[in-house]
């Protein structure tokens, strides 16, 4: 029996294909020639033996289509004496163009399907050579390309260990900046599938930002997990004071760190499908999960709510901060008005909060919003007008 699992789908239109950029669902298998459009172009490592165990189509444990790629990783697959791995790279587009990623790309959303092995385990840290490698599980990762810098990790990294998360390391390309992020719903969920929408903004100019939305198996709404503004997504060479874009491409499938060959090596496997990037959300959903349903907090949602506000917003802007155990929101105006009343919104327009006040300087304690990541809007009602502003927690 097919282990497919089912969701509530909505009724929707055939999305343009100008909105899908790409879309390696494995229906045409795992790597293809030039001949076939939408396709992963090479193995990493290059030219796996026939019947390798790192790759396989799988018919039977799949999430849509006719086929999920399986990933196998054994203690002794290694590339460089550093790291074990089976990826697959080299996306190609409907016109048979490389997808390259820079900071010229558009608004990419990456819909894609993951699913550990039921007997997961995460790789042992035993074999690390920790004066050069960190800790990694790396099942999605963006990497520069044409410069070639051993100690630069990817500018974007998803990761399965004990746990799922995600790494960026952006910046200068000889001087980066690394960070590792938790999602709000880092479970493995192993023997189910899990559903991610992962969207980016690039940028190299302190202006890129991400957002990552989740949906369990037998879920049909996804939940937001994670978001951050005001970054830069990618790498940039810096020439003459100027920030030069540096490119990038997107591998996938699993590269860890490197397990010993004896009773502490670790055997992890995984499944992967349905991988599609698009310009649009519902262009992404489609393609990789077959059906489409809202993203919380996206941008359609927030320029809805703007618009709503713009009415009632004037120059005498809102100010926000979080009082000094951040455990508060501390909401004043930039007049120091009187605020009389404080209504707080979801990106959904639901009020999640009213109250009544009669203070300069209004706090709104963090559980009162179930201290859930997002966008919110908050609209005051001073002693002179009505102001509004937008929050991101």
């Amino acid at each position: 029996m097919k282990r497919i699992f089912t969701l509530l789908l909505t009724s929707i239109s055939v999305f343009a294909s100008s909105q899908t950029i790409f879309k390696g669902d494995f229906n045409n298998g795992i790597i293809a020639d030039a001949n076939i459009a939408n396709t992963w172009r090479r193995y990493a490592p290059d030219n796996p033996v026939p019947n390798d165990h790192r790759w396989k189509l799988d018919s039977v444990v799949r999430r849509q289509g006719k086929y999920s790629l399986r990933i196998e990783v054994r203690p002794g697959d290694t590339t460089n004496d550093r790291s074990d791995r089976a990826e697959i790279a080299g996306m190609y587009d409907s016109a048979g163009n490389r997808i390259i990623v820079n900071d010229k790309t558009p608004v990419e959303y990456f819909a894609f399907s993951i699913r550990l092995n039921p007997r997961w385990k995460p790789p042992s840290k035993n074999g690390i050579d920790t004066s050069y490698m960190v800790y990694h599980g790396v099942f999605l990762q963006l990497r520069k390309l044409g410069i070639h810098v051993d100690s630069t990790q990817p500018a974007f990294s998803m990761q399965a260990t004990d746990h799922i998360y995600i790494s960026q390391s952006t910046g200068d390309v000889y001087d980066p900046v690394r960070t590792q992020h938790a999602l709000s719903d880092s479970s493995l969920r192993k023997g189910k599938w899990i559903d991610f929408v992962v969207k980016f903004m690039h940028s190299i100019n302190d202006k890129g930002s991400l957002m990552i939305w989740r949906r369990n198996e037998g879920k049909t709404k996804f939940k937001m997990v994670f978001s951050i503004t005001n970054i830069n997504t990618l790498f940039y060479q810096t020439v003459d004071g100027s920030r030069v874009p540096v490119n990038h491409e997107w591998h996938t499938g699993y590269y860890r760190s490197i397990q010993l060959q004896d009773s502490t090596g670790v055997t992890n496997i995984l499944r992967l499908d349905g991988y599609t990037l698009a310009t649009t959300s519902e262009a992404a959903q489609s393609n990789a999960f077959g059906s489409v349903v809202p993203l919380p907090y996206d941008d359609t949602t927030n320029k809805t709510m703007q618009n709503v506000f713009a009415k009632v917003a004037e120059k005498d802007m809102l100010l926000t901060r979080s009082d000094f155990y951040e455990s508060n929101l501390v909401i004043s105006t930039k007049n120091n008005n009187t605020i009389f009343k404080i209504e707080v919104y979801d990106m959904n327009r639901r009020i999640i909060l009213q109250k009544n006040t009669n203070s300069k300087n209004v706090y709104i304690n963090k559980s009162e919003l179930e201290y859930k990541p997002g966008i919110y809007f908050i609209k005051a009602q001073t002693d002179r007008n009505v102001l509004a502003s937008k929050i991101i927690l």
